[in-house]
């Protein structure tokens, strides 16, 4: 993610306050209703730092290896933010996150 929009993400405080700077950062161009937000540890595993507009218990406590072949850890290899288009279909193949409950949580709230 670009260094530009880290500082305004991590003083967001609620669900709206992320939307915002996620529409305004030219991210997304439209209302949405929820989104993950996951970091990259030392020990090469993607973990859910955040789940905002989204039911369900989180933040998850499993991790998805970096070399996993989901669509999120795909994602997450990128140098640049990436919006996962046709997110809801992904979930019902299980092609997000083979590997964790990302996609049951995504089925789940009809995204």
């Amino acid at each position: 993610m670009e260094t530009d929009l880290l500082a305004p993400l991590s003083l967001c405080r609620s669900f709206g306050e992320l939307a915002q700077v996620i529409v305004q950062a030219g991210l997304y161009n439209h209302d949405f209703t929820g989104c993950l937000i996951a970091e990259i540890g030392e020990d090469g595993r993607i973990r859910e730092a955040g789940r905002y507009g989204i039911t369900g218990p989180g933040p998850s406590s499993e991790s998805v290896p970096l070399w996993d072949e989901g669509l999120i850890a795909k994602a997450m290899k990128k140098n640049t933010p990436t919006i996962i288009e046709g997110a809801r279909d992904a979930a019902k193949e299980r092609r997000l996150t083979p590997s964790s409950d990302i996609d049951e949580l995504l089925e789940l709230n009809g995204f």
